[in-house]
This record gives C-alpha cells, structure tokens and sequence, in this order.
C-alpha cells in the first residue's frame, strides 16, 4: 500500500516538474512574442484600429498601475474597446481574439505582474525616502538653531515730515452782467417811453401855440 501511495507521490512530482520546465521552455522572449504578434494579430492591432505591439504592453503597463488583477483590468477597461466590449475576464477576452495564442497570453500575463512587482517596490522605497529626508531636515533644523543670532545693522532715524496747514480763501461773488442788467432794461424801458410821449407832446403844443401867433 505505501509503495503504491509511494510511486504516486513519484509520478505527480514528475508531471509538475515536466509542466513547470514545459511553461519555462515555452516562455517567449520580448523579441519572440513581438515578431508573434505581428505575424498573428497585426491585421487589427496596428496603431489605427487597435495599438501595435509596442502600444499593448504599454496598456497593459498601465493596468498594473491601475488594478489589482488583470479580471479586474478588462471589466473596467472592456466598454472602451472598439471590439470585444463585451468581455468580463482576461481569459474570455484573450478567448475572443482569433490571433492570440496561449505563449503570447503567458507573455501578456508577466508583462502585467512585472509591472505589477516594479509599482509595489517603488511604493515601498518611498515610506524610506520620506524617511531619510526627515532625518535630513530635523539634522539641518538643529544646525540653524544652534548658530548664535547676530545683531542687526543700526538703522538711521526716521525725520518726521513737515507739517503743511492750508488757509482756505473767502468766496468772491463773481458779477454777472446780464443778470444785473436784466431789472435795469425792464425799469429804463418804461421811463424812456414816457420821456418820449411827453416830448413829442411838448412838441406838439409847442407848434400849436406858434400857429395862432
């Protein structure tokens, strides 16, 4: 019984190593799974209707910027796509496409966690940095602080400024001449009238007291 158990302990092993190698071995590199791409699925994916290669790894860059897993990238990034909208998973898009092949989607799959490992250490260096600048700030605040405080310069005085005091003049009537003469036509205009009837009256009698002479 236990040689039986034994021995499938033995073979299991051996079909994991085998697929593991077998994964490995089938690994493309950058330059494999370029010259893939193109010959597969270039028809479509070339920078007009969908991004050439170039431009896919760098979306799928940004998705491990962006989300945690690649199920959660597609749901959220599928309703954008000019095909296959429709996709809720990684592998059912990947299913859609009639080009892609298992060793292109394995090399898709270590750009996204590549990428995804690269966000997550550089998270982890920056607690560190702001660390490190902390202590630098708090070494360079005790330096200053412990320099002596040297005496300001002498300022000369300030002279006041004079003193102007302004005397405001007495109002002057300005003559107005027209305005003035306006009662002196309307009380000349009647006198001269009445000079002139008693004139022309005094004519009058006048020349008829030389006629009866």
């Amino acid at each position: 019984m236990r040689t039986g158990v034994s021995l499938a302990v033995v073979v299991l092993s051996a079909l994991v190593a085998v697929g593991i190698l077998s994964i490995a071995a089938a690994a493309l590199s950058t330059e494999e799974a370029k010259q893939e791409f193109q010959a597969k699925c270039a028809s479509c994916h070339n920078g007009a209707m969908a991004p050439d290669f170039e431009g896919t790894v760098a979306a799928i860059k940004e998705w491990a910027s962006k989300y945690a897993s690649l199920d959660e990238a597609v749901a959220a990034e599928a309703p954008n796509f000019k095909m296959f909208n429709n996709a809720k998973t990684w592998d059912q898009l990947m299913s859609m496409m009639p080009g892609m092949t298992p060793e292109l989607k394995a090399y898709f799959e270590s750009v996204f966690n590549e990428a995804k490992g690269a966000s997550s250490g550089q998270a982890a260096e920056k607690p560190a940095e702001e660390a490190q600048t902390t202590t630098t700030v708090a070494a360079t605040t005790t330096t200053t602080t412990s320099k002596p405080a040297q005496p300001l310069p002498a300022q000369p005085p300030v002279k006041p400024k004079p003193t102007v005091t302004y005397q405001k003049l007495p109002e002057v009537p300005i003559p107005n001449p027209s305005k003035e003469a306006g009662p002196l036509v309307q009380t000349g205009l009647p006198v001269g009238l009445a000079f002139y009837l008693a004139a022309v009256g005094l004519l009058v009698i006048a020349m008829a007291v030389a006629k009866r002479r």
